[in-house]
């Protein structure tokens, strides 16, 4: 063939992978990323349950307070 001088850049080994993987990092980055959601959704499982508020088992009556609007000074229950 006359030409196959000049299509020899066609079958580089540089260049004829460039098509079966066009973003190399893609992968491995999607990888990366499924995994770190995977670990963040078990961790704040986990330390939800330990930091989670408990209910106090006894109401303090002493200091009660009514509280009206916003822009309303809290007044005192009881006494």
């Amino acid at each position: 063939m006359p030409f196959a001088g000049q299509d020899a850049w066609r079958k580089h080994p540089l260049l004829s992978g460039l098509w079966r993987d066009p973003f190399p990092g893609l992968r491995p980055a999607i990888f990366a990323f499924a995994a770190f959601c995977i670990f963040e959704t078990g961790w704040k499982k986990m330390t939800a349950i330990q930091y989670a508020p408990k209910p106090h088992g006894h109401e303090d009556t002493k200091h009660q307070f009514d509280h009206g609007a916003i822009d309303e000074v809290p007044v005192k229950k009881g006494h």
